[in-house]
């Protein structure tokens, strides 16, 4: 009789902790499901940050992921902390024109067009050719009524893109706001050669030249 009740004591113990291991399981395994579910549910862009993120608490040091999730923030309206990766990307390479880009892109979108003008001054001090810095300049300069030095920046964009319809067009704007009817229409038309489709440049050609 006591045997039997040390079994049967023995067999109860086992089933709780055959038990207790089922539930544990199971509850990791609905876990991980809902991680799954939840992660896939992400947009691309949060986790791409949340990557990078991680990457960064491995290694503080790693400037290209420092730049690539300030890029993020920026894109996700997170201006601070965009900023606040971009001065980090600069304390560990002094020199990174990308970083001093971003943060000219930046100043540009807030109207801090001093700003702005300063930052593609350096990045084109560095390099002349660096994709988009003429182009954000001349921008500057058009937006802020410089239109003399717009169109030196224009020139200079189309020298590094030869084929880009928007700074065509917006060279087009520049000569429209000096008077220059002609050389406005001649920028628009070329834009279409390259963009036929482009409804901006169409509708200058309409406006300065009242055909259809």
């Amino acid at each position: 009789m006591e045997n039997g009740r040390i079994v049967s004591r023995s067999t109860a113990l086992t089933l709780i902790a055959v038990f207790t291991v089922v539930l544990i399981t199971s509850c990791v395994a609905a876990g991980y499901k809902y991680y799954l579910v939840s992660q896939a549910k992400k947009p691309q862009i949060v986790k791409d940050q949340e990557a990078y993120e991680h990457l960064l608490r491995v290694n503080p040091r790693d400037v290209k992921a420092h730049l690539n999730l300030g890029k993020i923030y920026h894109l996700r309206g997170k201006t601070d902390k965009a900023l606040s990766e971009y001065s980090k990307v600069l304390k560990l390479d002094k020199g990174n024109l990308d970083a001093m880009f971003q943060i000219g892109l930046m100043a540009k979108e807030s109207g801090d067009y001093k700003k702005a003008e300063r930052q593609m001054k350096i990045v084109l001090g560095q390099n002349p050719r660096y994709e988009g810095a003429a182009y954000l300049l001349a921008q500057v300069y058009r937006e802020s009524k410089q239109f003399a030095k717009a169109k030196e920046q224009y020139d200079l964009a189309l020298e590094v893109s030869p084929g880009s319809a928007d700074i065509m067009i917006e060279l087009g704007m520049v000569y429209e706001a000096q008077g220059k009817k002609e050389e406005a229409l001649k920028q628009y038309r070329t834009a279409l050669l390259y963009v036929p489709d482009f409804k901006q440049a169409r509708e200058a050609v309409i406006r300065l030249t009242g055909n259809s």
